[in-house]
């Protein structure tokens, strides 16, 4: 198959939406498929662009305006520039004579589904959009939009567009899938986020013996600034003798973490450091005594599964998690994990009270962590359903 991707994140972007479809990509040329990808210069990194692998993959990239700043309409123009540009890309690929069976346009931000559209009906042929975040209210809930404002009502009206104008919609929870399916009757179908063969590992002892590590955004949704407050709270304690805590990422509110970490007397113990690329993340994940998933007490975020969950899961380490929905089940089913209430300083405290004091006992469980991802959430598995998926498309 002859198959257009587009999405507003790819590598070498460090973003969990640019792993994910620079993985996807990977595998589906791998698998004998014919793909071309409609993305940005990087605007996530300070990484270069390869042009030569960028040709060779067909790989096509357009210039976006600058969301730094903040506010509703610096985003929407952000976006909406993203749309301009790649819509052109992707016309000007017929143009060349190179028509795709199908196309595949992977949000959030709802905005790359205008481009998807625009080029399957100009292409005749099918669009599957895919739902990473259920958009606008992840953005409402990341403080990017106001419930009250215009932009909202604007962002639900072109969810509902978009969900009826699709052949197919592809999510990642099948709690998105129930809420997608309560908007829309196109079908839904479940691609999990997963681990690739070569980045799940069998557990090994941590180098780092007493850290705790965050890896990902340092943003709004992650409520972070609670994590340090109940790390900091358990420091004068004798179990947490040279344990640390590390936050290795970049995000809005690094600045303002770091703050937080110096008021609260642990700035020593507890460390940034920036961004990395995904097979160095990797390796740092693995290094470390536990590690920790932490997102805001919000309803939308109980309808996905943070990619984290089966990036942490892969490398076989103990992990705090302050998650709801179908990653909190997916994360206590190995018994090597200590779950916390979202956003709740006294439950995080707690756990990572726990974790210390029992910490040989949940790491002897953490072998259990890479063989549940491998076995159930495969990136190639799942790759390869998304390929059946697009087969599918074609005999409609």
């Amino acid at each position: 198959m002859r198959i257009l991707i587009v999405s507003q994140f790819y590598p070498p972007d460090i973003t969990a939406a640019a792993f994910r479809i620079g993985e996807t990509a990977e595998i589906l040329r791998n698998l004998g498929h014919d793909v071309k990808v409609i993305t940005t210069e990087p605007h996530k990194s300070d990484a270069k662009i390869d042009d030569e692998t960028d040709r060779l993959h067909g790989v096509l990239r357009v210039r976006v305006s600058s969301a730094e700043g903040g506010g509703t309409w610096r985003y929407v123009a952000h976006y909406l520039s993203f749309v301009r540009r790649s819509a052109w890309v992707g016309l000007s690929q017929l143009f060349g004579r190179w028509r795709p069976h199908v196309v595949w346009a992977t949000s959030p931000p709802l905005f790359v589904g205008l481009t998807g559209w625009f080029l399957a009906r100009i292409n005749r042929c099918p669009l599957i959009f895919d739902v990473r975040d259920i958009w606008p209210e992840s953005a409402v809930a990341a403080g990017q939009l106001s419930d009250t404002g215009l932009g909202f009502r604007v962002g639900k009206l072109l969810e509902k567009w978009l969900y009826d104008r699709a052949d197919r919609i592809t999510c990642v929870s099948s709690r998105m899938a129930e809420y997608i399916g309560s908007r829309t009757s196109t079908g839904t179908s479940v691609i999990y986020n997963g681990v690739s063969a070569n980045h799940a590992r069998a557990a090994s002892a941590p180098v780092d013996r007493k850290r705790i590590l965050y890896a990902g955004n340092l943003g709004r949704a992650q409520a972070l600034d609670a994590a340090i407050r109940s790390f900091a709270r358990i420091c004068n304690e004798s179990i947490a003798n040279g344990w640390t805590l590390e936050f290795l990422g970049n995000g809005a509110l690094k600045t303002d973490l770091q703050a937080v970490a110096a008021k609260s007397g642990v700035e020593g113990r507890v460390t940034f450091s920036a961004a990395v690329a995904k097979d160095d993340a990797m390796d740092e994940l693995a290094r470390s005594a536990v590690l920790l998933i932490s997102l805001k007490s919000d309803a939308v975020f109980d309808l996905t599964i943070p990619s984290k969950v089966f990036d942490y899961l892969a490398v076989g380490r103990p992990i705090l998690f302050g998650i709801n929905g179908e990653g909190r089940d997916i994360l206590q089913s190995t018994g090597a994990n200590v779950g916390f209430t979202p956003g709740d300083e006294d439950s995080l405290a707690a756990a990572i009270h726990q974790m210390m004091t029992a910490y040989e006992q949940f790491d002897a469980r953490a072998e259990r962590n890479p063989i549940a991802v491998t076995d159930a959430y495969s990136r190639e598995a799942n790759t390869a359903q998304l390929a059946s998926i697009f087969e599918g498309s074609l005999r409609r």
